[in-house]
């Protein structure tokens, strides 16, 4: 009889063949949609092909008399795989190591002058055909160009003595650091994260390594990181954000020195994993955690069990996960507001049938709360201030407030916010609706008549035509459901209370909604 997971899908049980091959489909897809095939699309098979032969020597599924032969064929399609042989040598297998440096040694220089090979790793290191410092390099020598280019008024690819000498000297170090560390794992059982790290010491020691050498780095995804469960996943992520993630996607622009840091995650996730986590061993308790048991939550319970939160989110999990969602809404908020010229009509045509409406049942209360707002200079200013500002601080402040205070609650209150948004980016690609500043003949404005003050203050990416539903009220209204479910403090509840209302108040006296 099949064995058979404790996965559950209702009442029914997941046979392991089902989700291993679902794992497969979903590792397959990534690797093709990853930036290192993308970007050698004709020398990520030779990477693979490196790693495989790079595998069966490491695991023993080649022949005694030949072991290490794999390894130097290996080497000679991908620089990256010498970093296997020292491994060889260090963990007691010093035939093998000597027969793949021998194998190395015979078909590194035949097989890289060779032009006719497709992508050939070897050629950019043994020519010139190489810029050092381009983005997908990911060695330290092309980082410390890269970030010298940087504060050099973005020249890049000058390089210089020191940085060399620089490079050269963290390379050596490194290399030395991860074979002992890879002598280790591979002493504990772990040999393809033993592969992993002594591969990615050579990623970093290499003049330069382009983003394709980033294949080497799944090989980690074995290595278990931290002491409680919710910390397991940050790896695995980490190693994702390095092979698929675009450096906008994760970099809030909010502070040079963070985005030189951020446009460096692939070169700083490989030297990390070379020289610096501490991966656990199998004999360490923490090797095999568990996720603690929610408690009853009674039969009006929404979640099972496995899906309840039961202790502190990762913060840095938490932190990519909120940068990804906006990073989204930006791009599709983007994507929407390229259409514009396309959607004037239709929203001009969608804000008449909203003003019929409201006409029928004697709604239209807009214009006067406009009229209301502009007697006052120093009110209607403030309001434009708080339109700006708050819609940003006060939900970010609320997510801080639960994730210290009230963490299990944090994950819940996270979810429903990232839903509502998707449904409001529904919302506006379905229903686009001209605001009440844009509408001809509404008479509303959303400036003073003599000041410089006015609604022109949102990103270049604002959606003109997106002002139903207004994400301004649906924020707010998640703030104060938030706090009024969890917090004690009848004072907090109430501001809580009192700010949706403040917001609708500003909203429609400065025409934006």
């Amino acid at each position: 009889m099949r064995d058979l997971t404790d996965h559950r899908i209702g009442s029914r049980q997941v046979p392991a063949t089902v989700l291993g091959l679902l794992a497969a489909a979903a590792a397959a897809v990534l690797a093709v949609r990853s930036a290192p095939v993308r970007d050698g699309i004709d020398t990520a098979p030779l990477v693979f092909a490196a790693i495989a032969g790079v595998c069966a020597d490491a695991l023993g599924r080649t022949p005694r008399r030949v072991r290490g032969l794999a390894t130097g064929i290996a080497a000679a399609f991908d620089p990256v795989a010498l970093a296997a042989l020292p491994l060889l040598w260090f963990t007691g297998r010093r035939r093998a190591a000597l027969l793949g440096t021998g194998a190395a040694a015979a078909t590194v220089l035949p097989l890289a002058a060779v032009d006719g090979l497709p992508g050939s790793s070897w050629r950019p290191l043994l020519t010139d055909r190489y810029l050092a410092g381009d983005t997908p390099d990911a060695s330290v020598h092309g980082m410390l160009l890269r970030i010298a280019g940087e504060y050099a008024h973005g020249i890049t690819g000058a390089d210089t003595p020191a940085l060399t000498a620089a490079a050269l000297l963290f390379g050596a170090a490194a290399g030395v650091l991860a074979l002992r560390r890879a002598a280790r794992f591979h002493a504990d059982g772990q040999p393809l994260l033993a592969i992993a790290v002594a591969a990615c010491a050579g990623i970093a020691a290499l003049p330069v390594s382009w983003s394709y050498e980033l294949l080497w780095l799944p090989l980690a995804l074995g290595g278990r990181l931290g002491t409680r469960p919710e910390e397991r996943p940050v790896w695995p992520v980490l190693i994702l954000t390095a092979l698929a993630v675009p450096a906008d996607a994760i970099d809030p622009r909010i502070d040079a020195n963070l985005s030189t840091v951020l446009g460096n995650v692939p070169t700083l996730v490989a030297v990390a994993a070379a020289c610096a986590l501490p991966f656990r061993s199998r004999a360490d308790p923490h090797w095999g955690l568990r996720r603690a048991e929610p408690p009853p939550a009674g039969r009006r319970a929404l979640l099972p069990s496995l899906a309840r939160p039961v202790t502190r989110p990762n913060l840095l999990l938490e932190l990519l996960l909120i940068r990804a969602g906006y990073w989204i809404y930006q791009n599709i908020r983007g994507d929407l507001r390229t259409s514009i010229p396309h959607q004037r009509d239709q929203a001009i045509d969608n804000a008449d049938l909203v003003i019929d409406v409201e006409r029928f049942f004697r709604f239209n209360f807009e214009p006067a709360v406009n009229r209301l707002a502009l007697k006052s200079t120093r009110l209607f200013e403030l309001m434009l201030d708080y339109y700006r500002e708050l819609h940003y601080t006060v939900p970010v402040a609320v997510l801080a407030w639960l994730y210290i205070w009230h963490p299990t609650r944090y994950r819940t209150a996270r979810t429903v916010l990232a839903f509502t948004t998707g449904l409001a980016l529904v919302g506006f690609w379905l229903f686009p609706l001209c605001p009440p500043r844009l509408y001809p003949g509404s008479g509303m404005v959303a400036s003073l008549p003599d000041g410089p003050r006015s609604y022109i203050f949102a990103t270049q990416l604002i959606n003109s035509y997106a002002a139903m539903p207004s994400l301004h009220i649906g924020w707010a209204l998640w703030c104060a459901v938030a706090v009024v479910c969890v917090a004690r403090s009848r004072w907090l509840k109430a501001l809580a209370v009192l700010y949706p209302c403040a917001t609708a108040f500003v909203v429609v006296g400065t025409a934006n909604h």
